[in-house]
């Protein structure tokens, strides 16, 4: 606690420091402040970088501190009894658990669904070719290598609130077995086309382009629920976009022109803005009934698009046998406002239980 106090005496004083030494000493700092206040998914982006010889120490720690901060705001929370006979993947597992059984709150995110957002940067760089990867559930997020601020749809990347699940609480189901996880929810569509990947990698502007007006034009061939060629321009340029605005002061949206102005015109302004705001290591799909959108690079045609009750934003499942596992997370045009509780509501879809392993 004393390295605690210290940093944050550095931190808020500024002492001639430079802005290298401040940032290292954030996370540090962030563990005493939990003292006002601190969301945990905040906490475990600020001490991602903290390390343990065991892995379990961290969690446990994390968690005994969060439950203090949260008995004095009045948050039930179940009390945290280390088990060392646990393997980090169950550790990790029961921490998204009692994330998730904390009582919703309107100014923090624990009891929403956010904790299983994944990092597809660290996916696809990391996490892919890790030989321990297989022995974590699919929807047990990497704590190790773990930055909540890159992970998919958050809230700190997007302009837009999302209700795909018309704020219906969670429903969570009992724990019969440890390495899966039981959620109630509804099935929207699946997926029935892929676009092509855009090459983030790529230095020059001109092979993303050729991408997406390739994409485009696979698109406007599909028989959509969006209308003409007009409105499916506009739906495409929106996709893309998902929840960004080009104007972050009156939340105005891309439209058809800026999308063209990147694919179709010369390096301009316009161009670069709606280039900067596509979501980076997001593949675009269509589904089955008609709808567009972008989600996780790592999902595959059939794979299920689903609402997860107190999501605020749309799952991609894989059916494995009985059970599912948790690709990612999706945005799809026209389905982040509840329409598909509304198809719920009117018999054309049914709700369900999601066994996830």
């Amino acid at each position: 606690m004393n390295i605690c106090l210290c940093s944050t005496w550095l931190v808020e004083n500024q002492y001639n420091l430079t802005s290298r030494r401040v940032l290292a000493l954030i996370p540090s700092y962030a563990i005493y402040s939990l003292r006002s206040g601190r969301s945990l998914l905040t906490l475990l982006y600020l001490t991602g970088q903290m390390e343990a010889s065991d892995p379990r120490d961290k969690i446990y720690a994390l968690l005994g501190l969060y439950s203090m901060w949260a008995r004095t705001k009045g948050f039930w929370m179940a009390p945290v009894v280390p088990n060392y006979k646990k393997t980090v993947p169950e550790v990790y597992g029961d921490l998204v658990r009692c994330f998730l059984a904390v009582e919703r709150h309107v100014f923090y995110e624990e009891g929403s669904l956010r904790i299983m957002l994944k990092n597809e940067i660290s996916i696809n760089t990391k996490v892919k070719h890790d030989e321990d990867e297989c022995h974590f559930p699919s929807w047990v997020p990497r704590l190790d290598r773990w930055s909540v601020r890159m992970a998919g749809f958050s809230r700190a990347r997007r302009s837009a609130d999302w209700t795909p699940s018309s704020n219906v609480p969670r429903v969570i189901g009992d724990m019969i077995d440890p390495n899966i996880l039981s959620l109630k929810g509804l099935v929207v569509s699946s997926i029935e086309f892929l676009g092509q990947f855009i090459d983030y990698s790529v230095d020059t502007p001109a092979a993303n382009k050729a991408c997406l007006r390739q994409t485009l034009t696979d698109v406007l061939r599909r028989p959509l629920v969006y209308g003409g060629v007009d409105s499916m321009k506009l739906a495409f340029a929106r996709t893309l976009t998902a929840g960004k605005a080009k104007d972050e002061a009156n939340f105005e949206p891309f439209d058809t022109d800026d999308l063209e102005a990147f694919i179709d015109g010369p390096e301009n302004a316009k161009g670069r803005l709606f280039a900067d705001k596509l979501w980076s290591w997001m593949g675009f799909f269509t589904t089955t009934d008609g709808y567009m959108g972008i989600g996780s690079m790592n999902m595959h045609l059939g794979d299920l698009i689903v609402v997860l009750f107190g999501g605020e934003v749309l799952f991609i499942l894989r059916s494995e046998g009985e059970n599912y596992s948790l690709v990612g997370e999706c945005y799809v045009h026209g389905l982040m406002d509840g329409e598909a509780m509304a198809m719920l509501a009117s018999g054309e879809r049914q709700e369900q239980w999601f066994h996830i392993q």
